[in-house]
């Protein structure tokens, strides 16, 4: 499995594992995979089947929920996306583009579902992300 450079060090500076240990970091680190993609190109749409979750390392994804419309906000390094398809029947809520050329870490959901389990205070900070997206 090939790691990204930097991965923990990404990780520490997201939101959903602020609290996590350095070594469970790095644990979590080497589960993801690199991905790119280019300015443009979709990473995911709205109804597909959402299987995994990506962290952005370097470039700006836009959120798109109607492909016709403009984007709704830009998650860019060091956020998390698509962690919402595990909570909302396994299907993608929106859809995710390159606003530039895009590095990513991408982890499945049943690796990233153990993770969560092991350290209930991720669980409960990707929680209050989703909700906190509803209002």
């Amino acid at each position: 499995m090939a790691s990204f450079k930097g991965g923990r060090s990404l990780l520490s500076h997201c939101e959903a594992f602020a609290d996590i240990a350095d070594a469970e970091l790095r644990l979590l680190a080497s589960m993801f995979e690199p991905h790119s993609i280019r300015a443009g190109e979709w990473l995911c749409r709205a109804g597909e089947r959402a299987d995994r979750v990506f962290l952005v390392a370097d470039g700006t994804l836009e959120v798109v929920l109607d492909e016709a419309s403009a984007p709704v906000r830009t998650v860019g390094p060091g956020d998390l996306a698509g962690e919402y398809g595990m909570f909302s029947e396994l299907r993608r809520t929106a859809s995710l583009r390159g606003r530039t050329d895009v590095r990513l870490l991408v982890l499945d959901y049943q690796r990233f579902e153990r993770f969560l389990l092991a350290f209930p205070q991720a669980t409960l900070a990707l929680l209050r992300r989703a909700v906190g997206r509803l209002t």
